[in-house]
């Protein structure tokens, strides 16, 4: 078992520990994956509103900096019972605290772009970047940014600049051994907190669900479950 596992248990544990003692109801799941040393943690929506507060403060999360951080998924919808449900993933890399460069020159091949904001729209399953594109305008200018709105008022955070749209992000992975085609429309919005950090928002306004990644530091491929990284085309600017 390597050292990054053994600490990402024994944080594990004693955070579960510290929120019991606390009387928190939420709870914690967490799982070890990946040859590269990711770890993934899932926790209940009480932890949600405590975690994002330690974030905005600059705090560290199981001592772990927040540059090591590379993903971090809050997932909003209907559970089987029609409750809402919130879950919250954290995963890291063993390379995650290092710097670019020094990722780069111990001869990782992951791609760590830019810190960048991002807020991903996503209404469905489109042919066409074109059709998606034309979905995305029949949204009344308010509404659109009614539902942007909603995901940043959801976890505490306010915007402080403007929404413009900058292209769609063509993804494709397997899920549940089928491929899929994704196309999703990218916003871009910078410094929400005190440096330039890469979120991205997936938002299904047809349906009760609305997704948030948050990265920083992402490597091309995070999760296998939502994809990795990909190009760009820049569409229009509003």
């Amino acid at each position: 078992m390597s050292e990054v596992r053994k600490e990402f248990e024994r944080l594990v544990l004693l955070w579960e520990k510290e929120r019991k003692e606390a009387g928190s109801a939420s709870s914690i799941q967490a799982s070890w994956a990946g040859p590269h040393g990711k770890a993934i943690i899932a926790l209940g929506p009480a932890v949600v509103p405590f975690l994002i507060q330690r974030l905005k403060a600059g705090d560290f999360w199981f001592n772990v900096p927040l540059a090591q951080i590379t993903q971090i998924d809050i997932v909003e919808g209907k559970a089987e019972s029609e409750q809402a449900t919130s879950k919250l993933w954290l995963a890291w890399w063993e390379f995650g605290g290092r710097s670019r460069s020094e990722a780069r020159a111990s001869g990782s091949t992951a791609r760590i772009p830019d810190d960048e904001f991002m807020i991903t729209f996503e209404p469905g399953h489109f042919q066409s970047r074109e059709v998606l594109l034309e979905h995305w305008k029949r949204f009344p200018i308010e509404k659109r940014k009614e539902i942007v709105q909603f995901l940043f008022m959801r976890l505490g955070l306010s915007s402080t600049g403007g929404i413009r749209l900058i292209g769609v992000y063509q993804n494709r992975y397997v899920e549940d051994k089928r491929a899929q085609d994704k196309r999703i429309l990218h916003f871009q919005q910078l410094d929400l907190f005190e440096g330039r950090l890469f979120w991205s928002v997936l938002v299904y306004p047809e349906e009760s669900t609305a997704r948030l990644l948050y990265h920083v530091n992402r490597p091309m491929v995070v999760n296998k479950r939502f994809g990795g990284g990909g190009p760009i085309s820049i569409l229009e600017e509003e």
